[in-house]
């Protein structure tokens, strides 16, 4: 699981946060404190910025109902395309951070330049 500063920096965007359903178990951050874990008690959201595991990544991408079954192999060949064709390499970069951008790519048409989220064709978001 990617608690890097990095990831947690992503993951802190109203895409991401708005769409989470506070559960036991997720890993967060401390909007407060020095704290990365687990969440045991959910309490507020505005205490805490989620940190989507591989999983809760995948699922927000849809399956499409032809490819029941085999929707993890496509979806990872999407994956695999999507980021060889932006030469995306994970020399320091964690399969969190992999998925969190085409997410991001996918959903909203956003890319990471850096230090912020900015839509396809440099409009800042």
């Amino acid at each position: 699981m990617d608690k890097s500063e990095i990831y947690i920096k992503k993951c802190d965007h109203p895409l991401i946060q708005d769409g989470w359903e506070i559960s036991k178990g997720d890993y967060v951050s401390s909007r407060r404190i020095d704290f990365i874990g687990i969440i045991d008690n959910p309490t507020s959201r505005s205490k805490w910025i989620w940190l989507p595991r591989q999983c809760q990544l995948q699922g927000m991408i849809k399956q499409p109902d032809d490819f029941i079954g085999c929707w993890p192999l496509v979806l990872n060949e999407r994956i695999s395309e999507w980021a060889e064709g932006r030469g995306f390499v994970l020399w320091g970069f964690s399969y969190e951070q992999l998925l969190l951008s085409f997410v991001m790519h996918e959903l909203h048409q956003l890319e990471w330049d850096g230090n912020k989220w900015e839509k396809v064709g440099g409009i800042t978001q």
